[in-house]
């Protein structure tokens, strides 16, 4: 699966530093955005679109649903997420939610976790640590990370910022990550180089 997850890395870093990005995808993203380049790449990839009307909306939150979608594709496991739709662990997630397949998929490798009471909460802006330890997992790292049981979330946040996927994000511990952030993490750690 590293392999995999290193070819799929090692292409978009390729395409990115051949390619100049520009943020002309979307109409509220200037190229001077921080999260412009990522923002332009990962929608060109297919990991993480922008709204019918043209905009990113980069301040907005993401659910941990979605979440769950872009990390799926972000380690392009699409088709088989696509595979798991249906009945989930999940006593919050109906078996027609839209994510269920992405859902199935994290849950089932240790990307995501449940709130511990059987639930999820699809639909629930994912905190800023919670997308972090979400993108950390699904790069292979989770099984790396001793968990502090004073704060589950230590061991993960210092993981990403030793690898460089929180370079230049702007959000913090406990409130939702923004859409901008959730770009820069995702194309930060897309350019890492995985381990085989």
């Amino acid at each position: 699966m590293k392999r995999l997850i290193s070819f799929f890395m090692i292409t978009l870093l390729v395409l990115s530093t051949i390619f100049s990005v520009s943020a002309a995808p979307f109409s509220d993203v200037q190229d001077t955005d921080y999260f412009a380049p990522a923002a332009s790449l990962l929608k060109e990839f297919g990991v993480l679109d922008g709204y019918p009307d043209g905009t990113f909306k980069p301040q907005n939150s993401i659910t941990r649903a979605e979440m769950a979608a872009i990390v799926c594709r972000l380690i392009a496991k699409d088709e088989e997420a696509s595979l798991l739709v249906g009945e989930t662990e999940f006593l919050d997630v109906p078996n027609e939610h839209w994510a269920t397949g992405y859902i199935n998929y994290a849950s089932s490798t240790g990307i995501i976790n449940g709130d511990g009471d059987g639930n999820f909460r699809p639909g629930d802006p994912v905190k800023y640590e919670e997308a972090i330890k979400m993108v950390v997992c699904a790069l292979g790292y989770g099984e790396e990370i001793e968990i502090d049981p004073e704060d589950w979330s230590s061991g993960y946040i210092k993981l990403a910022e030793d690898k460089g996927i929180t370079k230049n994000l702007t959000g913090q511990k406990g409130i939702a990550a923004t859409r901008g952030d959730i770009a820069v993490m995702a194309y930060n750690g897309a350019n890492l180089n995985i381990p085989y």
